[in-house]
């Protein structure tokens, strides 16, 4: 069985989970709240922390779509 988990853990637990990783500019007071406010509204539409179903507003299926628009647009994940 293939399993997408590696997947998410690549591309998407490091902004929708507890699991976050932070670069060198973290420590800049102007950056480290840019990316703290980016990181805490990644966890409002969809938090990954506790695995799959998401934590999300909305339920599976749709959170499903919303996941294959946002990449087939190119938008996530984003390209740092």
């Amino acid at each position: 069985m293939l399993s997408i988990a590696p997947i998410f853990e690549g591309k998407c637990l490091a902004c929708h989970s507890d699991q976050s990783k932070f670069s060198r500019y973290y420590k800049v007071a102007a950056v480290k709240q840019l990316i703290d406010d980016d990181i805490a509204e990644a966890r409002e539409h969809m938090g990954m922390s506790k695995g799959y179903p998401f934590n999300s507003r909305h339920d599976i299926d749709r959170d499903l779509e919303a996941l294959s628009e946002e990449i087939g647009e190119g938008k996530m994940p984003p390209k740092l």
